[in-house]
Parts: structure tokens; sequence; C-alpha cells
């Protein structure tokens, strides 16, 4: 954690994080795992074509729910 808070502005620490529940809000965990299964489906070594295909799965989950 010291080197995530230290490397990693944006990090938030898990003080903050909310609970860990299915009941919390189901949609989030929809969202994330369908990102996951889309963007980890191959090894990208290269942050910024992570960023990129991040992004580009967000825009199409987003397109999917509206």
């Amino acid at each position: 954690m010291q080197l995530l808070t230290r490397e990693t502005p944006d990090f938030i620490t898990p003080t903050v994080w909310p609970a860990n529940s299915l009941y919390l809000n189901p949609v989030d965990y929809w969202i994330w795992g369908k990102l996951q299964e889309r963007v980890y489906h191959s090894w990208i070594h290269d942050v910024t074509r992570r960023k990129s295909c991040l992004v580009k799965e967000w825009e199409h989950v987003n397109q999917m729910i509206n």
C-alpha cells in the first residue's frame, strides 16, 4: 500500500473503499466483471495500450446499458 500511495496519486486506500457486499450495488459488479472479461482476454504489456482498451470497453459497456 505504501508503494501505491507513493506512486499512484489517485490511489484510494482500503479505509475508504465501500463495503464488499453484493447488495451494495449489483450493477457495479456486473460492469467490472464485463470490463475484466473483455479487457483482460489477452496479455497487454503497455500501460498506455491497457488504458486505451479500458476506455474503449467502458464506452462499449456504457452503450449496452443506455
